[in-house]
């Protein structure tokens, strides 16, 4: 299925570095999984193709340079068959060949930065609506395992005693519906009706010591959803803190 198109923060600054030989002895899996955020720099040795190591494959941003031997052609730079997305930058003084050893490539020229996916057989580019794989997913969640990854579509961080939002996403506004009564409005409609909310209230209010606060989220539509709040010891009441996700 096809997953958002989600960059490396970093690609638009500068990644932080990372000395390769410091973690040449470390190949568990947090260990690669956390070089998709950090960057590697290697100057050519010798004026051929190039094969990347074990540790190279698996880092975010790729970048190779020229600074003392300088290529004469364009050379190939070949992976391994492991699923990957990664930003290369050619910073030598020909165009290079980004492959695996079996497989087609994409030929990136001098001074270029190409945001590349390896998909196992062949190096592409990747490019915006592209597909994530299983473990490029899981690694963007910093997970593990087989079991499914969901994230929310929808959170809402509201006072509703003065009616005002904190924090959002995707909720386009909040109607009073009365004491303890709100209708949440999202900005983008859920594709169906049976999407759950998470949510959670308390209260501010230190007189209130020993009141419980509870939220009940009701009449769910695509466009919008409904919920009700309450102290223990009093009817509906409006709650200084509610918080809501919607997962579906």
């Amino acid at each position: 299925m096809a997953k958002p198109y989600v960059r490396n923060t970093w690609v638009n600054g500068a990644a932080p570095a990372i000395n390769e030989d410091n973690l040449n002895n470390v190949e568990d899996g947090t260990q690669v999984n956390n070089r998709q955020d950090l960057s590697t720099t290697h100057n050519v040795t010798s004026d051929a193709n190039r094969t990347l190591t074990i540790s190279e494959n698996q880092f975010g941003r790729i970048e190779e340079t020229d600074t003392g031997i300088l290529l004469t052609a364009t050379r190939e730079i070949i992976m391994n068959n492991d699923e990957h997305t990664f930003l290369f930058v050619n910073s030598t003084a020909q165009s290079l060949t980004v492959k695996t050893s079996a497989g087609t490539g994409i030929t990136v020229i001098a001074g270029a930065s190409v945001e590349l996916r390896n998909d196992t057989v062949n190096v592409i580019e990747f490019e915006a609506g592209s597909s994530y794989g299983d473990t490029e997913v899981l690694s963007l969640f910093n997970a593990s395992g087989s079991a499914p990854v969901v994230a929310p579509r929808t959170y809402l961080n509201y006072n509703g005693v003065t009616n005002a939002t904190r924090a959002q996403i995707n909720v386009s506004s909040v109607t009073d519906l009365g004491t303890g009564n709100y209708q949440v409005n999202l900005s983008v409609a859920m594709p169906t009706n049976t999407y759950t909310v998470l949510s959670g209230c308390s209260r501010f209010n230190t007189s209130l010591n020993g009141a419980i606060a509870v939220v009940n989220p009701y009449d769910y539509t695509t466009s919008n959803f409904k919920i009700e709040t309450f102290r223990s010891e009093s009817p509906k009441n409006d709650i200084e803190n509610i918080n809501l996700a919607i997962i579906g």
